[in-house]
């Protein structure tokens, strides 16, 4: 298998230690990451290298802290035969000693995303919010020693809430960001800006799915256990799993929860929402306190947003727009069924985001998350998810959902602090004219709970 490698000296650049001592990749596994196709709903690919790869490369990372904190590590068991013979190994050692001298001995590691297979950013946490981004491979199979490394400048992390809310309001299009302190003392805003208006949230929704259904249980309407059978014309696109299994495969209420809530299952979310009812889902957002619940009626399901931007053409779009909500709600009952999803169209640009989707506030979404956190059922669900790496000591409760598609993001975040405080994030940007680079944005949130964690009580 080809190798290519690359090995420069220590350089001082703006005053902070970079070593790029070498990088061992596999050529076939060299090229960039590439945009995800519409939609990409949540971060999957997150979750899944979270899971996998993410797991063993998380690990890996983790057995460099003692060497950042000037002992000694088993290279021979941490590095790779080709990669210790094109470094040289007094050279890794003194390398890897002298980046924790110069910034404070290195306390923790976070993952930062997948970049390849088993190739990943990562970041080392030093004293005084001082931080030193990497990139590092690892092999394919057990025992994922480490072919490649890089240390990048080191970074001071003096980010306040200040700066991170300029910088999104000088990110183009629309924006509008929420941070809340839910209890003690609930009803506390942290960082507010357009929390109000209404801008389409992508898969965000399925976190309103999820309360209607524990509204419902708790209604003795359904039940956890409760089994349906997929069905043909409920099957939806990708991401997820429920697409691909037979029509007729029994499916309990709480497996489709759970697939919709930590895969962003689409099939799963419509057989969810066919099985509590749009209107029931409706009127869920009037008692959490939506303040334009009639933007989301009636509620789309996600094959039916499909097939009004990848199937139909201008003209019908058009017609439905014209059609008043009981002609909208018979052509989602009656239309929209019989329109096949074998051949989407591609969508490279936004189209009609402001009229097609799922619509709220950042301020809606909090009060989702608020909601959500005092149910036990959901919040199980819920915690499963995360979007980033973050120090359990500091948060040890962590719930996500997010939602993507072209010209559309929005963040939501619910997380409770070592100390029992919660708190709820959401941020949103639409861009009517471009698409979205995802992780634009995730790593605004991923900035702000680092302010969150490093400044407030």
């Amino acid at each position: 298998m080809p190798f290519w490698f690359e090995r420069r000296h220590l350089c001082q650049i703006c005053g902070w230690l970079v070593c790029l001592f070498v990088v061992v990749y596999p050529a076939s596994s060299c090229s960039q990451r590439t945009a995800s196709t519409w939609p990409m709903m949540h971060l999957t690919k997150h979750r899944q290298a979270e899971a996998g790869e993410g797991a063993a490369l998380k690990k890996q990372a983790e057995k460099l802290l003692p060497a950042l904190q000037e002992q000694m590590i088993a290279i021979d068991q941490l590095f790779t035969e080709a990669f210790i013979k094109t470094a040289g190994r007094q050279e890794i050692e003194s390398l890897l000693r002298e980046v924790g001298r110069r910034n404070g001995h290195a306390m923790s590691v976070r993952m930062k995303r997948i970049i390849g297979p088993y190739q990943a950013e990562i970041e080392f946490r030093f004293p005084k919010q001082v931080k030193v981004p990497a990139t590092m491979a690892i092999e394919r199979t057990p025992p994922h020693r480490i072919t490649g490394l890089l240390f990048k400048p080191a970074q001071a992390d003096n980010q306040s809430l200040d700066s991170l809310l300029q910088a999104l309001k000088n990110q183009a299009g629309s924006t509008a960001v929420l941070i809340r302190r839910l209890s003690p003392a609930p009803g506390a805003n942290i960082l507010a800006w357009e929390e109000n208006a209404i801008l389409s949230i992508g898969s965000s929704f399925k976190l309103i799915v999820l309360a209607a259904l524990v509204d419902a249980v708790q209604a003795k309407e359904l039940r956890w256990s409760d089994v349906i059978q997929t069905r043909e014309e409920w099957r939806s696109l990708p991401i997820g799993w429920l697409q691909d299994w037979p029509a007729g495969s029994p499916v309990t209420m709480h497996t489709l929860a759970m697939l919709m809530m930590n895969h962003s299952d689409n099939t799963a979310t419509d057989h969810l929402i066919h099985a509590i009812g749009r209107e029931r889902i409706e009127a869920m957002q009037r008692k959490l306190g939506f303040k334009h619940p009639e933007r989301n009626q009636p509620l789309l399901c996600t094959g039916d947003l499909f097939r009004l931007k990848l199937i139909c053409t201008d003209e019908q779009r058009e017609a439905y727009f014209r059609l008043d909500e009981a002609g909208r709600r018979r052509w989602l009952k009656e239309t929209s069924p019989t329109l096949s999803l074998k051949h989407p169209q591609p969508l490279a640009q936004p189209l009609a985001i402001d009229r097609l989707g799922w619509f709220a506030s950042t301020a809606d979404l909090c009060r989702v998350l608020d909601w959500i956190r005092q149910q036990p059922d959901a919040l199980a669900i819920l915690q499963r998810s995360r979007p980033f790496d973050v120090d359990p000591k500091s948060w040890p409760l962590v719930g996500f959902k997010g939602g993507a598609e072209t010209g559309v993001l929005n963040y939501s975040l619910l997380l409770q602090s070592y100390k029992k405080t919660w708190y709820a994030l959401s941020v949103t940007r639409n861009h009517a004219l471009e698409d979205l680079e995802p992780y634009s944005l995730l790593d605004w949130l991923e900035s702000a709970v680092d302010v969150l964690e490093n400044t407030l009580p």
